[in-house]
């Protein structure tokens, strides 16, 4: 394709790309935080309220619901130390569980309502602890 004006043409290189601006409705003009939902900041008193709770359940026997219970309220926003002690809670009630109970527990906690959507964040937790160096030495699992 030839371009220019009547005085001066302009030949294009074959291998250069033609760039053009974005559409109105292009997905680069997507807003991407739309994406993801706002979450609420958990204080680190909260944490130790549920923690509270969550002990409370594991001394009752209802390991299903103490981890349910950790698992439906992640921290994603708040303080580290907050972040911190729900992490610590979640393998409190990881490491008083049985092993023979734990897939029966994971089963069941998957087939409810919202079920994967926990073990999804049950599984960001064992990533985050598996991940921090300082642990690894202390590490141990039934």
């Amino acid at each position: 394709m030839w371009q220019g004006s009547r005085d001066t043409i302009t030949i294009p290189h074959p291998w250069q790309p033609k760039v053009q601006a974005p559409e109105e409705e292009s997905s680069l003009n997507f807003d991407t935080s739309t994406l993801h939902p706002t979450l609420p900041e958990i204080s680190e008193a909260e944490v130790r309220q549920l923690a509270g709770q969550v002990r409370q359940l594991v001394r009752g026997g209802d390991f299903e619901g103490a981890l349910r219970g950790c698992l439906e309220t992640p921290v994603y926003n708040g303080v580290d130390l907050a972040k911190e002690a729900h992490l610590q809670m979640v393998l409190e009630v990881l490491q008083s569980t049985k092993a023979v109970e734990m897939t029966p527990l994971l089963q069941r906690i998957y087939v409810s309502d919202g079920g994967s959507e926990c073990l999804d964040v049950l599984m960001k937790y064992l990533y985050k602890d598996w991940l921090q160096p300082s642990r690894a030495a202390n590490r141990r699992y039934k």
